[in-house]
C-alpha cells in the first residue's frame, strides 16, 4: 500500500530517512583498535524535513551513476 503524500497526492512508495553516524576523517582522526563504540548511544530526538516551494533553477533528475569500488 503506498503512503499518502502531501496535498492529497499519492507517492509510489514509502520514503524513509536514513540517519548515518559517519566516523573518521581529518577532524579527530580515523578509528583504530582503541576506538570504543560500545556504551556510546547514538540518540536522535527529533528530525524535521523541509521542502522548498520553488527553485531558482530547473532541478533535473540525475542520470545513472556508476560506482567503482577497489
Amino acid at each position: 500500500m503506498p503512503c499518502k503524500g502531501s496535498k492529497g497526492t499519492w507517492i509510489p512508495s514509502c520514503i524513509y530517512i536514513i540517519l548515518n553516524l559517519a566516523v573518521g576523517g581529518s577532524w579527530v582522526g580515523n578509528p583504530n583498535d582503541e576506538t570504543s563504540f560500545e556504551n556510546n548511544p547514538y540518540v536522535i530526538d527529533y528530525v524535521r524535513v523541509y521542502q522548498k516551494d520553488s527553485y531558482d533553477e530547473d532541478v533535473k533528475r540525475p542520470g545513472k551513476i556508476s560506482l567503482v569500488m577497489s
